[in-house]
């Protein structure tokens, strides 16, 4: 009987122990790290009011004006008020309309900039915002920047007809820099000595920084985060030469910098994770014919819901057609001159020797919506000019991911065809709307994945039921799929540097929001579960998962789910041990 208790407790230490090794890789859950978006990158989203802003891809019916606030950005509210798109637009209106001068616009990004993470708090370099976030347990801190980046040297960048534009060298202080494109928008510039201040304080702080080109002149994606809207974008417009010159440039610039800075700062460099190239290239490119179908069907019919037209740049605000009309480059264009960042970084042994990385980051909605795999053609090709080696070790394939815009995925109030009466019943708005998903309670229809409750008052509240929580859980297969999708193996570096806790691109219609219509009684502990669902499985599959982004300040509509600063505070940081350290 001894025996056979020792030979049992050995087998249950044995058990226990391969339990314990089984799931170490998953246990605790890990977020790797936070974008802090907002800073050198402007989306008109994060600095509108509640009342304004909810939806996080501005619409096409609001694009033309944007949804930003002028006094949120500038904190000065003795002059107008005025809706921004992105930062070109918001200098020149700066100018046009609040008659700043030039010198007071510096001054205004550079506070901004200095400050904004903290809500107008004094916090040089974001010293207090990468303390907080490497005591939540993060490692690595995405930094979104624009290309107009000024040197100790200046350089040359292609305008749109092939003559050259000069960047002046940095003085050490923000400039207002022409758009090659066009001239009469400008950027703030990015003072090198300022990025390399914020290394120098990452590195004290224990954190990594990927550095990500997110906007490129003239733009290079479609939208109001692409830093010339309500302009179309014209970086993929012209000839390759132009933009496959300007792409080497911009890229060229910052990684011969990388290599100097390792002499030049020791202290900055060993904080550096890596170099993205180009943030999401031709983004909303593969939609352009189809947005253009769409024109041709409505045959400019004004009163066409633009809310749900998918590329902008094909309309103006009244749906008649306008901007772009070819992006000039396909998928295999924009792929060929991405890769000549690997080549560079193939060359450039004081970086893959020093452990700093490359993070190729590709979007698949270059790609037209026909297309049967556009995963399957970027794995192909990334295989292609990558050895496995160098996938081993620094060539990063990066592949952002929102659930929120998965249109099996964020339907938890079967998307916006829901809405209350007065006396809180569910009401089913249309035109057009044929086949909800729903089921009947004692009041009537409501969506598939609500439950309704009547209280002892009469009045209603709402939870979501455990369908619900088995399709959002469900939805965060793609970190469990993608690696087989893009046919890379287990060795093959991958990366997720934007993904969120929404759950569907508007957050008045999200479940997990606790904004909007309808707020679900247990819209928190919807949010928290699929969060950690999401991250349990990029840890599974060893995808490096980035959460966009670190904070939102201004607007409240967007903190509990994008946010990691809000979802990170208060009661809810224990609801997520090991995400919250």
């Amino acid at each position: 009987m001894k025996k056979f208790n020792y030979i049992f407790l050995a087998s249950m230490l044995l058990i226990s122990c391969f339990h314990n090794t089984a799931f170490a890789s998953v246990t605790p859950l890990t977020v790797d790290g936070v974008n802090f978006g907002g800073v050198f990158t402007l989306e008109d989203w994060f600095f509108s009011h509640p009342t304004r802003g909810h939806d996080v891809m501005t619409t096409c019916a609001n694009s033309k004006t944007g949804i930003a606030s002028s006094q949120l950005f500038t904190g000065d509210t003795s002059k107008p008020d005025f809706n921004w798109t992105t930062e070109t637009d918001l200098i020149q209106k700066l100018n046009d309309v609040d008659k700043y001068k030039d010198s007071e616009i510096e001054a205004i990004f550079q506070r901004h900039r200095e400050t904004y993470l903290s809500n107008w708090n004094s916090d040089p370099t974001l010293s207090n915002s990468l303390e907080k976030a490497a005591a939540l347990g993060i490692k690595i801190v995405r930094l979104p920047i624009t290309w107009v980046i000024q040197y100790d040297k200046s350089y040359i960048i292609q305008k749109s007809d092939g003559s050259e534009q000069i960047i002046p060298a940095t003085t050490g202080k923000v400039q207002l820099i022409p758009d090659p494109f066009y001239p009469s928008k400008r950027w703030a510039s990015i003072p090198i000595n300022q990025l390399e201040a914020i290394l120098k304080t990452a590195n004290s702080k224990g954190i990594k920084i990927i550095l990500d080109i997110h906007t490129f002149p003239g733009g290079a994606s479609d939208g109001t985060y692409n830093g010339v809207w309500p302009n179309a974008p014209k970086f993929w417009s012209v000839e390759p030469n132009i933009y496959k010159k300007n792409f080497q440039t911009i890229f060229d610039n910052l990684v011969d910098w990388a290599v100097a800075l390792k002499t030049k700062d020791p202290e900055a460099f060993a904080a550096l994770e890596g170099i993205t190239p180009m943030n999401e290239p031709a983004h909303m490119m593969g939609n352009l014919a189809t947005a253009k179908e769409e024109l041709n069907k409505s045959n400019n019919d004004t009163t066409k819901d633009l809310s749900k037209i998918k590329i902008c740049s094909a309309f103006d605000e009244t749906g008649k057609k306008a901007g772009v009309t070819s992006w000039g480059a396909s998928p295999v264009d924009v792929l060929s001159t991405l890769a000549y960042a690997v080549k560079k970084f193939e060359n450039t042994p004081e970086l893959t020797n020093n452990n700093i990385k490359l993070y190729m980051n590709i979007i698949e909605t270059m790609y037209d919506e026909k297309t049967i795999n556009p995963f399957q053609n970027i794995g192909t090709w990334w295989k292609s000019i990558t050895s496995q080696n160098e996938r081993s070790k620094w060539a990063v394939l990066d592949i952002h991911h929102y659930i929120a815009w998965g249109k099996d995925c964020n339907d938890v109030f079967t998307a916006k065809q829901l809405d209350l009466t007065s006396d809180g019943q569910i009401k089913w708005k249309g035109p057009g709307y044929t086949n909800p998903v729903y089921k009947t309670d004692s009041l009537g229809d409501l969506p598939l994945y609500l439950t309704r409750i009547k209280k002892n008052d009469g009045s209603l509240s709402y939870s979501i039921n455990e369908a619900g929580f088995t399709q959002i859980k469900a939805c965060s297969n793609w970190f469990l799929n993608i690696r087989n999708e893009l046919g890379l193996s287990r060795e093959d570096k991958l990366a997720a540097s934007e993904f969120s806790a929404g759950t569907n691109a508007d957050t008045f219609n999200s479940g997990a929001s606790g904004v909007g219509t309808i707020v679900p009684t247990n819209f928190a502990k919807y949010r928290n579960e699929f969060l950690q669902e999401q991250v349990m499985n990029a840890n599974k599959e060893g995808i490096t998962a980035i959460f966009w982004t670190w904070a939102i300040p201004y607007n409240s509509n967007f903190q509990n789910e994008w946010s990691f600063s809000n979802i990170c505070s208060g009661a809810n940081k224990a609801l997520l041990p090991g995400i919250c350290k």
